[in-house]
């Protein structure tokens, strides 16, 4: 949030704190700038870093980059050192699934970065010229004096399963939108658009071994990238449908470690995906987990 007015924004990051304290010994990590008042609320059991300060720019990620050699560990510091030698110019460089913020005390300005597919959903209200933002909508509630359901967005979200638009389900906050950078300076806000898809119907059939090939490539290279490290101890929710069974014999041969994987459902007579998968894991020779639901551990008797 971005604001000189101190005494009040602090309230306010309190109470967009609450919604996020599941339990008393999560932690909360606190980053001050002269142009914005951040805070994250974690596990505190990773020892990934989610915030880096330094000479007056503040850098918060939110998910996780994944461009080739960069550990967990330097994620932030890679974001912040091209940052620094190419400006905003960096999100053309990030591959992974994040949304950033970035404050810069020299520049006067802040940041808001969300990746192409908006993987990491980041929502914002604006109150009183301040820009309040998080990752939840939950976060945002208390901030609004009467919170009250968007009918055409909860539409869209109940029609597409996704909303594709700046509108969120509640009236007043809003969905950062895929591939954007908003930009916070001298009480002005923009949106910039810094990818887009490009689809032409014109282009010439290369015929199905070159898609297929593409493909290959493009899922290993994505699925490698976003394990990147062979040592890795990799867990994986694993159903029967396509998606996952794909997923899981690309991180099989992305990995040196035997893979955990996890299905979880209601038991039922007919062949279900818990089965499925239960086929699977033994195939790929994984560590399976299954977590059967009963009518009583959802709905207590």
């Amino acid at each position: 949030k971005i604001s000189k007015n101190c005494v009040t924004i602090t309230d306010h990051l309190l109470h967009m704190q609450k919604p996020l304290l599941y339990h008393d010994w999560y932690h909360v990590e606190k980053f001050k700038s002269e142009f914005a008042e951040l805070s994250i609320v974690h596990l505190g059991i990773l020892r990934k870093i989610s915030g880096f300060q330094k000479d007056g720019i503040t850098v918060i990620l939110h998910g996780e980059i994944t461009n080739d050699n960069i550990n967990e560990s330097s994620q932030i510091e890679f974001i912040y050192n091209i940052y620094v030698e190419q400006e905003i110019t960096v999100v053309k460089k990030l591959k992974g699934s994040f949304a950033i913020v970035i404050t810069d005390d020299k520049k006067g300005k802040t940041f808001i970065i969300t990746d192409k597919t908006s993987s990491r959903p980041f929502y914002y209200t604006i109150i009183n010229n301040v820009i309040y933002f998080s990752p939840e909508i939950k976060s945002l509630l208390p901030l609004l004096d009467n919170p009250k359901p968007n009918i055409i967005a909860c539409a869209e979200i109940l029609i597409n399963y996704y909303n594709y638009s700046s509108e969120s389900a509640i009236n007043d906050i809003y969905h950062v939108e895929s591939a954007t950078i908003i930009e916070v300076s001298d009480n002005r806000i923009s949106f910039n658009k810094y990818w887009d898809y490009h689809i032409s119907e014109n282009l010439p059939d290369k015929g199905k071994d070159y898609y297929i090939e593409t493909l290959d490539n493009l899922l290993n290279d994505s699925i490698s990238n976003a394990i990147n490290d062979k040592s890795k101890r990799i867990g994986l929710l694993l159903s029967g449908g396509i998606d996952s069974r794909a997923i899981l014999g690309y991180a099989n041969n992305a990995t040196n470690n035997i893979l955990r994987t996890f299905t979880y459902g209601i038991e039922e007579k007919a062949q279900s995906d818990i089965d499925v998968a239960q086929q699977l894991a033994h195939i790929v020779k994984t560590k399976h987990n299954k977590i059967i639901y009963t009518h009583d551990d959802i709905i207590p008797s």
